[in-house]
């Protein structure tokens, strides 16, 4: 497993003279298109964030070779994304209930195994 900063210097050689957005989440797993304004926040999880990057780490040991995600406050949709992108034949269903956030996520999921919904899910009414 590389370090950050291992992680920083792949990350960097893979964005030279790139046009379309791209992010390296980790080495085989590419994402491409993606919105402009995702590219920063993602980064926390390939380099600048310690506990982001173990946590990324960790939901790709878990979620390698499933077949369904539910991404529950999806955000932007990087876990959604690194898991059709890793695993082939999957589906992944991201909810976001923000309107700004989720018109990102769908701009993001063009293209891909990822259904977006525009709303909140609750244990309760209301």
């Amino acid at each position: 497993m590389k370090t950050p900063e291992e992680l920083k210097v792949f990350h960097d050689e893979r964005q030279k003279n790139e046009l379309t957005p791209r992010i390296c989440i980790r080495e085989g797993i590419n994402l491409i298109g993606i919105h402009p304004s995702s590219l920063f926040p993602f980064e926390f999880f390939c380099f600048r964030s310690p506990e982001m990057t173990l946590e990324m780490d960790c939901f790709i040991e878990y979620a390698r070779g499933r077949k369904n995600l539910f991404d529950i406050g999806a955000l932007h949709g990087v876990f959604s994304l690194v898991f059709t992108e890793m695993n082939e034949d999957s589906k992944a269903y991201a909810f976001e209930p923000s309107h700004n956030a989720s018109s990102i996520l769908s701009y993001n999921s063009y293209g891909r195994d990822v259904r977006t919904f525009n709303v909140a899910l609750s244990d309760g009414y209301g």
